[in-house]
């Protein structure tokens, strides 16, 4: 998708900042521009800090659980993204594709075998994604959006200053957050 942006009225003398150009891009949907918002608006919002948009609920898994613990978490709670954790602190993360790249393709089929069902016994300390990049709740916005642009990833665990898991934002997160705000600019 190409997006031209045009900005009327705004030159770059009048104090553009990055975060705003980076909340512009965002508010841009496919061929749509949405609008661009006031300057103190728009910081306000690209620049609001990842504790008021993140996932305050994480579901923990410790290193030795096995796949068949994890494939029960996955189901029951429908997240993507499991954190794990040793001694209160998190060492990784494990995501629904890592658990599918992991497990045989037949599990649950007529097809399936011993060695099939034997994948479960994998332990989380396997597959998982090790030192994973994460965020502070005092980070901004801009900042999750820029590390999601950097990094081939879909989630960033949000830590505090002890290293334990408090929260956690997706990609998902952010655009839930601004599709919510462009649905309330349209009301108003």
């Amino acid at each position: 998708v190409l997006c031209i942006v045009m900005m009327a009225g705004l030159k770059y003398s009048e104090g553009i900042t990055r975060c705003q150009i980076i909340t512009l891009i965002v508010y841009l949907h496919y061929d749509t521009v949405i609008r661009v918002f006031p300057q103190s608006e728009q910081c306000s919002r690209g620049c609001m800090s990842i504790a008021s948009i993140m996932t305050k609920r994480v579901v923990c898994v410790m290193m030795d659980d096995s796949l068949d613990t994890v494939r029960h978490i996955f189901e029951a709670s429908g997240f993507h993204h499991l954190l794990v954790v040793e001694d209160d602190r998190l060492v990784g993360v494990i995501s629904d594709r890592d658990y599918l790249k992991a497990i045989s393709p037949f599990l649950d089929s007529v097809t399936e075998r011993i060695r099939d069902r034997a994948t479960l016994d994998k332990r989380v300390h396997q597959i998982m994604t090790r030192d994973p990049i994460t965020l502070k709740a005092t980070n901004t916005m801009v900042s999750a959006i820029e590390l999601f642009n950097q990094h081939k990833i879909s989630c960033l665990p949000v830590i505090d200053d002890h290293g334990k898991p408090i929260g956690i934002i997706s990609w998902r997160d952010i655009f839930k957050y601004f599709a919510a705000s462009v649905a309330q600019k349209r009301l108003s």
